[in-house]
């Protein structure tokens, strides 16, 4: 084998394993998420320990993926869309953990409420802004699977949809008829926050992979920007 076809062959290796790793980060922190909102229906202490003790892999496989795609690049110097494919996985590594850092937290929140023998406050509020950003990573998984740009767009404009339930939980907590211990209230209102930032993350995503697959940011000059 010429030196030419075995680099060739190493490189193509590389980006099969940094494609892997980012695959199993999407689908850890979607797991995540989908386990953080069980926790949310339920307030299952049990299952919100495993959603915090699993985040340690998710923080291990990010790791790796930005190590990989890191030597990647270091060791062949890719150009055009190789490029930015591997540092788009660098990129999406540190979004996919903080993503699933944020549904760890949701549990967190949970175990402290049950602690105390307390529940969330506005339950089904926090549910339904719950099912919206479910909804939101299923449009991500969708156009991510697909290739699709023009749904990677719709959910990156998605965001707007999250704000808007997030938004309708804070008003909800100022109101007069709110007379629950302080500490629900505000555990209550971490929750909503988490959720509203797992959105953000979503929208990132899309961002950042609309931007590898087209070699071209967003126009945001043509665009609502999320708030």
């Amino acid at each position: 084998m010429s030196t030419a076809k075995h680099i060739n062959r190493a490189f193509d290796e590389q980006l099969g394993e940094t494609s892997h790793l980012g695959v199993k980060l999407r689908d850890l922190s979607h797991a995540s998420l989908t386990g953080s909102r069980q926790v949310l229906r339920s307030c299952d202490v049990n299952k919100a320990v495993d959603i915090i003790d699993a985040d340690g892999e998710i923080n291990a496989v990010s790791g790796q993926l930005i190590n990989a795609s890191a030597r990647t690049i270091s060791l062949y110097q890719p150009v055009a869309g190789d490029m930015r494919r591997l540092v788009g996985w660098i990129q999406l590594a540190v979004e996919f953990e903080r993503l699933a850092d944020h549904a760890k937290n949701i549990c967190k929140r949970i175990c402290s409420l049950t602690k105390d023998n307390q529940k969330p406050m506005f339950h089904e509020q926090l549910n339904e802004l719950g099912d919206v950003v479910e909804q939101h990573f299923a449009m991500l998984d969708g156009a991510w699977r697909n290739r699709d740009v023009s749904a990677l767009l719709d959910t990156w404009r998605f965001d707007n949809q999250v704000d808007d339930a997030y938004h309708g939980i804070v008003k909800l907590a100022y109101g007069p008829e709110v007379l629950q211990p302080q500490s629900a209230l505000i555990m209550s209102l971490f929750i909503a926050k988490n959720l509203e930032r797992i959105g953000d993350k979503i929208s990132n995503i899309a961002e950042i992979y609309y931007y590898v697959i087209v070699g071209e940011s967003i126009d945001f000059s043509e665009e609502s920007y999320p708030d």
